[in-house]
């Protein structure tokens, strides 16, 4: 059977330098109430930045059912047989089951893996999968590989003005009101445990407090050298770099790779914003 592995911008696959044969990619939408572009394709993160400096508030939806439609058209006239996606967690979005439906229009077979994340996590597993696939691995040995890798996985954020989470709706006016009269930097989990959705873990009044309560969950969670590991930042290097050491000094060994957040998540957490996530590496052998 032939598959094609498909991801959406929110793995910041746009960002990728080389094209892998078999991985596709569609772009979602941000909006400003007045203007809507497609993340990566007709707006790039510092013309995003530079509007949430200048104070635009932007919303996200879903990639043009369109797009998916004649993606999937596409690929099923070039010989795929089904489609295999990995794409931001359906706690945030319903991106996966929008592209289940214009699968099920095209005719074409769909799986999914659902990550309960996004950003960098999301398109080291969609790679994982395509390297799998042209290995010969069923969609079931696949599942499996992705399910027992991400059992290790997790997603904090710290944002530094909670503005924008409120606006987006991720965070209640209320809540955004209170830590932004108590001076908090909330630290924020993303994963399986929650189904995919924010919620905050812990309340600390500083950022270095925040990336403090970061790492020691990350000790706990059992990170180490042999773990995947990203820290992302909305315009905060200094910040990112901070946490990057951080981690390293407390987790001998471990690899951190510091990039900007992808667009679509950076316009809910707003500028100053700081991110990290870890996963056990995939067996794809």
């Amino acid at each position: 059977m032939k598959i094609a592995v498909v991801t959406d911008s929110t793995s910041d696959i746009y960002d990728m330098k080389e094209d892998i044969a078999g991985l596709f990619k569609v772009p979602m939408q941000i909006s400003t109430g007045e203007q809507t572009f497609l993340e990566a394709e007709t707006i790039d993160r510092n013309a995003v930045y530079d509007m949430l400096e200048e104070g635009k508030i932007f919303q996200t939806s879903l990639p043009p059912l369109g797009r998916m439609e004649d993606l999937f058209t596409q690929l099923k006239t070039d010989g795929y047989d089904a489609i295999f996606a990995v794409v931001i967690s359906s706690g945030l979005s319903s991106t996966v089951y929008a592209m289940e439906g214009a699968a099920k229009t095209v005719g074409i077979d769909f799986y999914y893996f659902d990550l309960f994340s996004g950003a960098e996590i999301e398109l080291y597993y969609a790679k994982a999968a395509r390297i799998m696939f042209d290995k010969g691995f069923s969609v079931e040995k696949v599942l499996e590989r992705l399910e027992e890798a991400s059992q290790g996985s997790a997603t904090y954020i710290v944002a530094d003005n909670l503005r924008h989470l409120m606006r987006s709706g991720r965070l209640s006016p209320a809540a955004a009101l209170l830590g932004g009269l108590l001076k908090i930097k909330p630290v924020m989990y993303l994963g399986k445990p929650t189904g995919g959705k924010l919620v905050p873990v812990a309340k600390p009044r500083t950022m270095r407090r925040a990336l403090e309560n970061i790492v020691e969950r990350y000790v706990e969670d059992g990170v180490n050298k042999d773990s995947i590991v990203y820290v992302v930042h909305i315009r905060n290097l200094a910040m990112a770099n901070k946490l990057k050491d951080m981690i390293k000094d407390r987790i001998q060994g471990v690899e951190v790779e510091v990039k900007e957040l992808v667009i679509a998540v950076s316009i809910h957490i707003g500028l100053g914003g700081v991110a990290t996530q870890f996963t056990k590496p995939i067996n794809v052998n």
